[in-house]
């Protein structure tokens, strides 16, 4: 199963006030974009760079792997197994 990774929020808060429940939204924002940009970060850098082959062959015919000039620190794993 993958694992989805979120920030903390707190609990659930009820609003009568308008204004404090925008504030709050937009606090929720904040703590949200945040979180992303870390882990995004955190993905691109973190660890050993990944070495993937200039070309894949499928049934299809070869694949060319896009080569973005720079070490990729990432990849897509299977949590199912």
């Amino acid at each position: 199963m993958t694992k989805i990774m979120t920030p903390e929020t707190g609990a659930p808060e009820k609003f009568t006030d308008a204004e404090a429940a925008v504030d709050r939204l937009e606090q929720l924002y904040v703590q949200a974009t945040e979180f992303l940009c870390a882990s995004f970060s955190e993905a691109l850098t973190k660890g050993a760079p990944v070495d993937y082959p200039s070309k894949i062959d499928t049934e299809n015919g070869p694949v060319t792997v896009f080569d973005p000039g720079y070490p990729l620190h990432w990849r897509v794993a299977d949590d199912s197994k």
